[in-house]
């Protein structure tokens, strides 16, 4: 059991169970371990070519790194491919300056395509590795923004019951692509909070399987 309390709210904290069963425990953790292990002769040299290709769109740095709220709300570093001009702030009247906007100018050229197909969320397979992350769960916001989100979203905190993943649920939503309001937060919180109600060795696979095709789905609509 654990309890959670947000940062920014006097509100009386909230006692909620942490999920059980053996694939909670060690089975999700080893099939994180073993697939990305497995499948690194694959997306390690793709990796490298689209890292050299944001260094010859937009020089240095290629990765980007910012603190994120993680499994028991820890604060993790996330890696990614940077696909934003650097140093640039965010545009007038943002609600957060974590949060990317639909038609973001801070976007590159080659970051558009990156974010399209998800393909800047590679370098975060090394925080799988790392037990930081999961394969599979829910997106891990800022640092700021998600203890801003855990004080306005009642049940926000439950999210980081899990690891945080690089698909989901919420992810292979068709409005996953959308940004920058309160609302669309709370419906992709409860996404993420039916993933960590009900998730299984079998959610996992299926969500994994879908993956590829959302990308190339979703890849059509930005």
């Amino acid at each position: 059991m654990v309890v959670h309390q947000s940062d920014l709210s006097n509100a009386a904290p909230q006692v909620v169970p942490l999920p059980s069963g053996w694939y909670f425990h060690w089975g999700k953790r080893t099939l994180d371990s073993l697939l990305v292990l497995l499948t690194l002769p694959l997306w390690l040299p793709l990796l490298c070519l689209l890292g050299l290709v944001v260094l010859l769109d937009s020089g240095w740095p290629v990765l980007y790194s910012q603190a994120r709220m993680g499994h028991q709300g820890r604060r993790f570093i996330l890696f990614k491919l940077r696909t934003m001009t650097a140093g640039v702030s965010a545009p007038p009247g943002a609600l957060f300056e974590g949060w990317t906007y639909h038609a973001d100018p801070r976007i590159t050229r080659c970051g558009r395509f990156l974010r399209r197909f998800r393909l800047d969320e590679l370098p975060q397979l090394f925080n799988v590795l790392r037990g930081e992350m999961s394969l599979v769960g829910p997106r891990p916001e800022p640092w700021e923004i998600a203890r801003a989100l855990s004080a306005q979203i009642p049940g926000y905190s439950r999210r980081h019951l899990v690891r945080p993943g690089l698909t989901g649920l919420c992810q292979l939503s068709p409005r996953y692509l959308e940004f920058g309001t309160i609302d669309l937060s709370r419906r992709k919180a409860e996404l993420d909070l039916v993933y960590v109600d009900t998730f299984s060795l079998a959610t996992d696979l299926k969500l994994l399987c879908r993956t590829p095709l959302a990308m190339l789905r979703l890849g059509g609509v930005s």
